[in-house]
């Protein structure tokens, strides 16, 4: 579509591939904008890190008081998230990381325990 377009700036103007000098006109080529695509609404994923940034929110001895019983995978998770915060904790981490051993110990054992 062609679009009559004045340039009323004091600098030179670039449109559709054309330069229009102050002060001057000129019909230029713009191309209809594409059709707005409808907005398709994926369900949301649910959050599953609300517990964990839940638990990362207390100070370093109530951290360490909840990561009895955790998986490994939520272990590990957790020391993501505490690794990405602003400041992450060292104390967090060591026992992120203890925890982590333990729990593959643990794993460990059940595995090879033949009852």
């Amino acid at each position: 579509m062609k679009k009559y377009i004045e340039n009323d700036t004091a600098h030179v103007m670039y449109v559709g591939g054309c330069a229009i000098a102050p002060g001057e006109g000129r019909e230029v080529f713009v191309p209809d904008a594409p059709p707005a695509e409808a907005a398709t609404e994926e369900p949301a994923e649910p959050d599953t890190d609300g517990p964990l940034h839940e638990l990362l929110a207390g100070n370093v001895a109530a951290v360490t008081a909840g990561l009895e019983g955790l998986s490994g995978a939520a272990l590990m998770r957790l020391r993501e998230l505490e690794a990405a915060g602003l400041k992450p904790r060292k104390g967090v981490l060591e026992a992120l990381d203890a925890a982590s051993i333990a729990a593959a110990d643990a794993a460990l054992n059940l595995k090879s325990d033949p009852l």
